[in-house]
């Protein structure tokens, strides 16, 4: 007797097998889908085949057959190995007709029902008449479906997916023009998540299949909205979200408004190295000859909303360190491109441009507001500045954008 051992194959509620089989290609479809011994059935050895499957969820399901006969016979369906059920051809089976039939020893009576517990099972099926072909079997958690055709009608139930906007909480309020950062969470119990949509009310804003699920909706006029999600899984399960309340206010030119521009890209060079760069320092160092130190903001698409024109600029950077109690920084402008990783001491050029304005001694652990002429900050291009500290042999350490105390533009409207 010759007997072939498949692979396994576990697909959220339908498992899959493709097995050869009596002379023909065999499907068995399990549904949601442990040892002793079945004796083996005397009669000849026509085919016997194994299969397992590994069922999610314990409960009672119902074993169906599709066969075709062309006379009596039968053969033998066993469940692991200790649940032994003989598939008999009676008079209700049609001649040479594809037949559903979900009982056993030729009695429609005794559906083969049998307790499956959650975890892997093996089913093997003996042939012992040459008369016999079966391509399909069906074990169903659903007792009350009745294949037809292929089964297809009964191939499963989807478990659709969850999914659920994690920013902004309800209530969010921003000034127009808003910026709405919108993130989801989304998971299918099931199979996997194949995207996820966001709306506006019922307008689509965007869609992504990848995660982080998020999307910045930028440039929102003023009005109340309602942010939702939608995700779509792998057996064509939607899911909506709950709504998110936003309300984006109306701005005025006699309202204030402040934006925060994180620096983009840093860097410091040196004198004592003046072929190296120090473009991934998590600190930067400035002094008044072997120092210094370049910011960058991109103030270039940040031109003043509609209506207001900026009215103050600080540079806000915090002090790790400082080794003495006078001098502060002094900031220049800084008018060529520039590198982080490749800009050296050497290379500088004219990076390090006229000075801009000056501040106080900095203390440290201590962030510190410089202000900044309006003219210092550009729109048509990225705002860099270059700093130095006043004191020549000391100086001092700077928050760089590879540490938790990034530098900062704070821009202020009205």
């Amino acid at each position: 007797m010759k007997t072939q051992n498949l692979k396994k194959y576990h697909v959220r509620s339908l498992v899959i097998f493709f097995i050869a089989i009596f002379g023909v290609v065999a499907m068995v479809y399990y549904r949601k889908a442990t040892a002793s011994s079945c004796v083996t059935p005397s009669g000849i050895d026509a085919g016997t085949v194994v299969m397992t499957a590994n069922v999610s969820n314990s409960g009672k399901y119902r074993i169906w057959n599709r066969i075709m006969a062309s006379g009596t016979g039968s053969y033998q369906l066993e469940v692991d190995q200790n649940k032994c059920y003989s598939i008999d051809v009676n008079a209700q089976v049609p001649a040479n007709k594809w037949t559903w039939i979900n009982y056993s020893n030729g009695d429609v009576n005794k559906p083969i029902d049998v307790d499956l517990a959650a975890g892997v099972h093996t089913v093997k099926l003996v042939k012992k008449d040459k008369n016999i072909k079966l391509d399909r079997i069906l074990v169903l958690s659903d007792l009350k479906c009745e294949p037809s055709d292929t089964g297809a009608n009964c191939a499963g139930i989807n478990i659709s997916p969850k999914v659920s906007i994690t920013s902004p909480s309800s209530g969010y309020s921003v000034n127009a023009p808003g910026v709405v950062d919108i993130s989801a969470s989304a998971s299918d119990s099931d199979g996997s998540v194949m995207k996820v949509e966001f709306y506006n009310g019922s307008k689509l804003l965007a869609t992504t299949n990848k995660q982080p699920y998020a999307y910045k909706w930028t440039g929102v006029a003023a009005g109340s909205y309602t942010i939702s999600a939608r995700a779509y899984d792998n057996d064509g399960g939607i899911t909506n979200s709950n709504g998110v309340a936003v309300k984006v206010n109306a701005s005025t030119p006699s309202e204030a408004m402040s934006v925060k521009i994180t620096a983009s890209n840093d860097t410091y060079i040196s004198s004592d190295n003046p072929n190296s760069s120090y473009g991934k320092a998590t600190e930067l160092k400035a002094t008044a000859s072997a120092y210094r130190t370049f910011l960058r903001f991109d103030t270039k698409n940040r031109k003043p909303p509609a209506g207001k024109t900026l009215t103050s600029a600080k540079l806000r950077v915090f002090t790790y360190r400082n080794k003495v109690n006078t001098g502060g920084y002094e900031i220049h402008e800084s008018l060529i491109p520039w590198d982080p990783d490749r800009m050296t001491w050497n290379n500088q050029g004219s990076a390090y441009g006229k000075l801009v304005t000056t501040s106080s001694t900095p203390k440290s652990g201590q962030w510190m507001d410089i202000s900044l002429p309006l003219n210092a900050v550009p729109f048509d291009h990225n705002a860099k500045f270059g700093i130095r500290y006043t004191v020549t042999l000391a100086g001092t350490s700077i928050g760089s954008v590879e540490s938790s105390h990034k530098p900062q533009l704070i821009l202020e409207y009205k």
